[in-house]
């Protein structure tokens, strides 16, 4: 057995369980860099533990201490009995039978050092190298390292908070049965909503030859933010949001926002129901059952029949008509304006402005403006201006000028007396309770407990409760009860540029009616001092 390399260096002692090395302070800082590993490469042994014998010296305790089994020295023989083939994610090795008959020693620490010698040192199959020798596979080929590969990058993409491309489908009903006004035909969008992120590209994790040197993966591909009209880039280019609220589309790879939803024909099967968070534009009609619901403003090429229409805060402009069955509802926050209306309510917080006539309808407005207005009744909270009231046929036509503040004094009260009604009915059952809790410490006298004094405490003070918030409830009511009996500010106008037809109505804040019990052409009303003042128009 050769000398052990390390006697020059240390104390060395080689026991039937290892080797023990021994060395003080002194000695390991006069220890050369590096000449601990030369003598063991010098030497070719081949299952030196290196770091166990450098924490040994490094801790320089002065004690043997072992640093790993009996070394086995490599037998240079072996090069001229191996061959190898080495590529970057494989090694394999095929030993000549003749190693063995000429003696020379094969083991799988030796062949692990072969292959370190040929700079294969990751992937190495150790279980293999122990077949190699158990099973004598000599004369074969046989893959001993394997390397690991790279995990190629991931492209870009687009990840979508919202649908670009609505899907002109109906929805299904919890009975199974198809909606087909409910058709989702566009895509709603608001301002700063985010309409897609781009997920960036990973750059993949680099693989490790059997070498142990790294190898590159393939990059992911960026991709750019799809930026159009309407639509900006944020957060590093990395969101992608609406700059103004509308109708989200792509075009040209591009997603863009078009402020104003533009239908060019009618609302039908076809679009399904329209509600939108912008102005909306229908050049044609709206036909039966169908609904359109705008935030902003409303235009209507054609005319409306037997639908709703809603402008929550813009106006809404038909420029043909509306032809009701008692089944239509428009409103218009800011405004209505039609070319003529029958069978249909008709709401609006400003004017409602009519070119012709306005039949059979339930109005309600802050001015009314229309050609003529035969049958139905009118709100109005300030003016009407109309060129008739009424018909030839004494068909029953009022109108009406009431109090905003009443009418929404009244609204007040309807809602303060229901909340009334519900408060009270909460207090039969804690009467009850009590009831019920009292007599229990009656019965118990001297031998009541805290728990059902606390328990009688709980419904007392609930009671307590309840009746405070009925005793405000009904101040309030009392309040606004006084406010409705004393209006203010009551100055409408009721304008007759043509003719009030015989049994046409008109009412001033219910405190003062006149009924035409002829037919009256230009004429002026107003309210004063508590009745109905009329002048030539």
């Amino acid at each position: 057995m050769p000398e052990n390399p390390l006697q020059k260096l240390f104390g060395v002692e080689e026991r039937a369980d290892g080797i023990y090395i021994q060395i003080d302070r002194a000695r390991r800082d006069s220890l050369p860099a590096g000449a601990i590993e030369r003598a063991l490469e010098d030497a070719l042994v081949a299952n030196a533990d290196i770091a166990k014998i450098r924490d040994v010296v490094t801790r320089a305790r002065g004690n043997f201490e072992k640093v790993g089994p009996l070394f086995e020295y490599y037998d240079i023989r072996l090069d001229q009995y191996v061959s190898t083939k080495i590529t970057p994610l494989s090694a394999s090795i095929k030993i000549d039978p003749a190693a063995r008959l000429s003696g020379t020693r094969i083991s799988p620490t030796l062949i692990e050092f072969f292959l370190k010698r040929r700079k294969v040192v990751h992937g190495i199959k150790r279980e293999t190298l122990k077949d190699i020798c158990m099973k004598n596979l000599f004369d074969t080929e046989v893959v001993v390292a394997e390397g690991t590969p790279p995990k190629n990058g991931t492209d870009a993409y687009m990840s979508y908070a919202i649908k670009i491309e609505a899907e002109a489908k109906p929805q299904i009903g919890s009975d199974g049965k198809a909606d087909f006004r409910n058709i989702e035909s566009f895509v709603k969008i608001t301002e700063g909503q985010v309409i897609a992120k781009r997920i960036p590209p990973h750059p993949g994790e680099p693989g490790k030859a059997v070498t142990g040197e790294p190898i590159p993966p393939t990059p992911g591909t960026d991709i750019p933010l799809p930026v159009g009209e309407n639509t900006i880039a944020t957060d590093n280019d990395s969101v992608l949001k609406a700059q103004k609220s509308g109708v989200v589309y792509s075009h040209a790879g591009l997603v863009h926002v078009l402020e104003l939803l533009s239908v060019s024909g009618d609302v039908n099967f076809t679009t399904g129901n329209i509600k939108y968070g912008g102005d909306v534009l229908i050049k044609g009609s709206v036909r039966p059952g169908f609904t359109v619901d705008a935030e902003g403003n409303i235009e209507i090429g054609g005319e409306i029949e037997s639908c709703k229409v809603i402008s929550r805060n813009g106006s809404v402009t038909i420029k043909q008509g509306i032809i009701g069955r008692k089944d239509t509802f428009v409103q218009g926050h800011q405004g209505v304006t039609v070319g003529f209306a029958q069978d249909a309510e008709i709401v609006s917080e400003g004017i409602i402005h009519c070119d012709k006539h306005i039949m059979n309808c339930n109005v309600r407005c802050t001015r009314l403006e229309a050609g003529s207005f035969i049958g139905g009744s009118a709100r109005i909270y300030e003016t009407a201006e109309c060129g008739a009231i009424g018909n030839e046929s004494g068909l029953e036509t009022n109108l009406y000028v009431v109090d905003r503040n009443i009418e929404k004094l009244k609204e007040k009260f309807a809602e303060l007396v229901n909340l009334r009604a519900k408060t009270a009915e909460q207090i039969d059952p804690i009467q009850r309770e009590l009831k019920t809790k009292s007599e229990l410490i009656k019965r118990a006298g001297t031998d009541v407990t805290d728990r059902h004094k606390n328990e009688l405490k709980k419904w007392i003070d609930a009671y307590n409760e309840i009746s405070t918030r009925i005793k405000v409830i009904d101040d309030n009511i009392a309040k606004v009860s006084e406010a409705i009996k004393n209006p203010k500010d009551l100055n409408g106008m009721v304008q007759i540029k043509s003719t009030a037809f015989q049994n046409a109505r008109i009412d001033f804040y219910g405190l003062s009616r006149r009924i035409m019990s002829g037919n009256t052409s230009h004429i002026i009303f107003k309210f004063k001092d508590g009745k109905i003042q009329e002048t030539g128009a």
